[in-house]
């Protein structure tokens, strides 16, 4: 998911530099992919918290950690909208 999130925001500062509107508006679509994993991250820690309750605390640091990464995505859409009316 970090991986990912780093592409995107390497990806829309490149975009902007070369003046690609297609390319900005095709980062768009990315961040369904890491929608598409942060609720499969989810969904995998709430089971884990289920199944033992001692995991909780670890278990709701990493939540936050991939919220955040699921939102620094959600930044990044909002950058490419601005840079693709911009350009």
């Amino acid at each position: 998911m970090s991986s990912l999130v780093l592409k995107q925001v390497a990806g829309v500062v490149a975009l902007y530099v070369s003046r690609d509107t297609e390319g900005l508006r095709a980062l768009r679509a990315d961040d369904q992919q890491v929608d598409i994993q942060y609720t499969s991250v989810f969904r995998e820690l709430l089971t884990y918290m289920m199944e033992d309750p001692r995991n909780i605390t670890a278990c709701t640091h990493l939540l936050f950690c991939a919220k955040n990464l699921e939102r620094i995505g959600d930044y990044v859409t909002n950058i490419a909208e601005n840079a693709f009316y911009v350009v």
